[in-house]
C-alpha cells in the first residue's frame, strides 16, 4: 500500500504543512497588529462617502508611516493622492479597503462588494472573455452589447468581437490590452468606490488622460480615488492631496489648496466676460 500511495502522501503532507505555515502567518500578523499599538477601526456606510478619522499607519515594527490623517471623500469626487515613493500611498489604500492592521484612528467606507482597486496587472481569468471581463459578476450579468460598446469606449474595439473565445487571458492579452479590459470593467459595474493603482500605467500619456476622463463621465456618482504613480493631469480632478514626509518623520495627509477641476471651473467662470 505504501509503495503505491506514498505520493499521495507526500501531496497530502506539502498541502498540511501550507496550512500550518499559513496559520502561523495569521497567528503572527494579529500579534505584531497588537503589538503596534492600537488598532485600525473599520465602519461600513451606505456608500456615501470615504471619511479617514484621526487615521495613522505603522509597519509592523511600530514604525509609523501616515500620521493622523484626516479627510473626507464625498460621493462623487474625483480625488488625486499624490507623494514621492515610500510616503505610504500603498499603504493608505490598503487601509482604506481593510487589509492594512498596523496602526489606530477609524476608516468608514462602503461595503467590500461596492469598492474596487484596479492594478496595473488585472486579473482576468481563464474562460470567455465576456465571462473574464464580468468577473467578480456571474457570467451574463451585462449583454454581449453592452461588453462591447464599454470595450470600444476604451478603445478596444477588436477585443468586441472575440467575446465568445476561450483562453488564457492572462498571457493573450498586452498589458495595455488588459488595462483597457479593466477599465470596461469598471465603467460596467459603477461600484460606489473606485481606487486606481497604476491602473493605466501601460498606456500612454494621451491615452492615460482619455481613459481617465471615461471613468470619471461613466462612474459620476462612484468616489474615485487615484494613486498612480504617473496621474493623469491635475485638472481632471475635483480634489488633489499631497503626502508629504520631513526627514524621518511620518507622512502627513494634506489637500492642496485651488487645485482640482473644480477650482478651475471657478477661475474659468471668474474669467469670462458675465462674471
Amino acid at each position: 500500500w505504501l509503495t503505491d500511495n506514498y505520493w499521495r502522501v507526500a501531496e497530502w503532507f506539502a498541502s498540511a504543512r501550507r496550512v500550518v505555515e499559513l496559520a502561523d502567518a495569521l497567528d503572527d500578523l494579529d500579534r505584531s497588529a497588537s503589538d503596534a499599538g492600537g488598532s485600525i477601526k473599520t465602519f461600513v456606510n451606505a456608500g456615501e462617502a470615504v471619511q479617514l478619522a484621526a487615521l495613522s499607519l505603522c509597519d509592523r515594527d511600530g514604525r509609523m508611516i501616515i500620521d493622523a490623517a484626516h479627510a473626507t471623500f464625498a460621493r462623487g469626487e474625483k480625488v488625486m493622492v499624490v507623494g514621492e515613493t515610500g510616503t505610504g500611498k500603498s499603504v493608505l489604500t490598503r487601509a482604506i479597503l481593510g487589509f492594512w492592521p498596523w496602526g489606530s484612528g477609524a476608516v468608514s467606507r462602503p461595503d467590500d462588494e461596492h469598492i474596487t482597486i484596479a492594478h496595473a496587472a488585472p486579473w482576468l481569468p481563464e474562460g470567455t472573455l465576456a465571462a473574464a471581463i464580468a468577473c467578480p459578476a456571474p457570467a451574463g450579468t451585462w449583454s454581449h452589447r453592452d461588453i462591447g460598446e464599454a470595450l470600444s469606449a476604451c478603445g478596444a474595439p477588436h477585443l468586441a468581437t472575440r467575446l465568445d473565445d476561450r483562453a488564457r487571458w492572462m498571457h493573450g492579452l498586452s498589458a495595455g490590452e488588459k488595462q483597457r479590459c479593466a477599465v470596461a470593467r469598471l465603467i460596467l459595474q459603477k461600484p460606489a468606490v473606485v481606487i486606481l493603482e497604476d491602473a493605466l500605467s501601460a498606456c500612454d500619456a494621451p491615452a492615460q488622460a482619455e481613459l481617465t476622463r471615461l471613468i470619471f463621465e461613466r462612474c459620476r456618482s462612484s468616489i474615485v480615488i487615484d494613486v498612480s504613480n504617473r496621474p493623469a493631469p491635475a485638472h481632471l480632478y475635483d480634489r488633489i492631496f499631497t503626502l508629504t514626509r520631513s526627514g524621518s518623520a511620518a507622512s502627513r495627509l494634506q489637500e492642496r489648496s485651488g487645485a482640482g477641476r473644480a477650482e478651475a471651473a471657478r477661475n474659468t467662470e471668474a474669467a469670462s466676460p458675465a462674471a
